[in-house]
Order: C-alpha cells, then structure tokens, then sequence
C-alpha cells in the first residue's frame, strides 16, 4: 500500500455505469481521442461531469462565475478488476469498502480548501484568480479555444444568453433558463 496521494487527472462518464477492464480500458482510448492525447483517464464520475454541466449552462446564462468552481471527486472503487480476478466477481462478489474512505477523505481535503478560502478571502479570493488555463467545457461554450478535443464550436466567441449572437432566431443556441426549463439546442 503506498501513500495517499491527490491526483490531478481526468475523468469520465456514461449515463450507464460500467465496470470491467475492457470498458475501462476502451473509456482509457476514448479519453485520449477526445482531448487530442491531452486527457489522462483515471476514473469514472457519472454525477460530478453531470453537476459541471449544469454549471457550465448556469455560466452561460450569467448566474454562476465558472472559474470560481472547485470539482473535487475522491475514489470509492474501481473501474477494473485486481490482477487475478474476474470482471464478474469484481462487480457483483467482492466488497470494495471504499465509500466511507472516500467520504472521509473528500471531508478532511475539502475543509483544507474551504479554510484557505476564508482565510485569504480578502487579500485573494474576494477579486478571484486569474486563470492560466482555459476554463469551459470541450465545446467552448463559455468563450475561449479548448486545448482538447475539436475546439471552439463558436469561433473562440462564447455563448451568450439568447444563443451565439444574442438573438435566439440567429443563433448557436436557445435557451429557455428562465421558463424553468434549460435545454440548449444547435441551430
């Protein structure tokens, strides 16, 4: 057993949870096609790429500041088997026993955030960071060019409320945010 350790990797994910080493392996490849080899799988993350979604459409429509989000995941269990047993036994016979590790290690990592946030909140966070990274989802929605995947689908421009352009009959998208029901759609 080594030592715990925070990794910075990236994860994917499937309306269908999956397990075994030839769907891990095959999501491995697929992370990499789709970031242009940038991507490093690690692991599977249904309803964090999910919650980022909703963010990135909230961003879009002027009611969260997207760069200020934190997505901090922890394991609970794996995507593949250990050396010497089955996909089978895996999934339905052996007792991972990760949750509550997991639960106590996202707690204990995250205080450590939500207190360096507090305390530097005045001299740092109140005015935010500036990013040196391209912040958004691979399809550029929030503006910028994607260091991943195919790139903007917007020319670098964002999505502004309303669609690309602001008016909803001209643009890349629609929104009905306000109407309680948020569906962006391609023009």
């Amino acid at each position: 057993m080594g030592t715990p350790t925070v990794v910075r990797c990236d994860s994917t994910t499937s309306d269908v949870y999956f397990s075994g080493k030839a769907l891990a392996e095959a999501f491995e490849r697929t992370t990499s096609v789709w970031t242009n080899g940038t991507g490093v799988y690690c692991m599977t993350a249904q309803e964090d790429n999910a919650c980022l979604e909703v963010m990135v459409r909230a961003a879009i429509e002027k009611r969260v500041d997207f760069s200020r989000i934190i997505l901090m995941r922890t394991g609970s269990n794996f995507d593949r088997p250990p050396p010497g047993v089955t996909d089978w036994e895996h999934l339905a016979v052996l007792d991972q026993n990760g949750f509550e590790i997991a639960i106590e290690n996202i707690y204990r990592a995250g205080m450590l955030i939500v207190h360096g946030i507090i305390v530097g909140w005045d001299e740092t966070f109140d005015k935010g960071i500036p990013a040196k990274n391209y912040i958004g989802d691979i399809l550029g929605s929030l503006g910028g060019q994607p260091d991943f995947g195919l790139g903007s689908i917007t020319g670098g421009r964002g999505v502004s409320l309303g669609g690309v352009d602001g008016n909803t009959g001209q643009g890349g998208y629609e929104s009905h945010f306000g109407q309680g029901l948020l569906d962006y759609k391609f023009a």
